[in-house]
């Protein structure tokens, strides 16, 4: 889709031609100053905090994924096969991430960055907690923690726009993606090797508790701030 309307307006992009023969020069102490920059805005905002938030729920979220499709195999709470159970569980997961990014009027558009992953990381210690014997309850919580995660998204891009010069917008805007995702093949990898070894259930219970005790430390820094 990205590159059939890229095709469409194509004539209406602007672009500043490159010079070649100029060297690149990548200095990495001038850019992580730059990304710490973004995400220290203001006052209240800790960047070493919120980036290892960031860092931490991708982590977990690429776990959660495979071991929801290898909870259905034990602990289906839906009276139909796996493979429609999956689809109900990635269904919840679309509508919730749809829904945030189409409803504009809420109250959650008003939330910062930091409010916003304590939000996320309650979610996931709920939906984590209750997947494996009350799966049907847990869709509450897997589509409020999509429809938390759509409101964040566009907080750091914005965040990235607003405080990065054009000039440097792709290679500050790769950098904070890097830092995000870099975590995403170890925690996809970790949880599921946990799931084999000491069972699915208690996987689930440890992304709880370690979402449970993240969500309080932050709420402990916001509220001494």
């Amino acid at each position: 889709m990205s590159g059939f309307f890229l095709l469409i307006f194509r004539k209406k992009l602007t672009f500043k031609t490159v010079n070649f023969d100029e060297k690149f020069k990548f200095n990495i102490k001038e850019s992580f100053s730059q990304i710490r920059d973004v995400f220290t805005v203001n006052s209240s905002s800790n960047f070493l905090v919120l980036v290892f938030s960031l860092v931490f729920i991708n982590f977990i979220l690429a776990g959660i994924g495979p071991l929801t499709s290898l909870a259905m195999l034990k602990f289906n709470p839906f009276s139909v096969n796996y493979g429609i159970a999956i689809m109900i569980f990635n269904v919840v997961l679309m509508l919730g991430m749809l829904a945030g990014s189409f409803i504009m009027g809420d109250k959650l558009k008003d939330w910062e960055l930091p409010k916003l992953m304590i939000a996320t990381f309650l979610m996931i210690a709920l939906f984590a907690a209750l997947v494996t014997h009350f799966g049907l309850i847990s869709l509450i919580f897997l589509f409020s923690l999509a429809y938390i995660s759509a409101k964040a998204s566009p907080k750091v891009n914005r965040l990235i726009l607003e405080n990065v010069s054009s000039e440097n917008l792709g290679k500050i805007g790769g950098g904070i993606t890097t830092i995000f995702t870099f975590s995403v093949p170890f925690g996809g990898a970790i949880f599921v090797f946990f799931a084999n070894l000491i069972g699915i259930a208690l996987t689930f219970y440890i992304i709880s508790i370690l979402s449970l005790l993240v969500f309080l430390i932050l709420l402990l820094i916001i509220f001494r701030q």
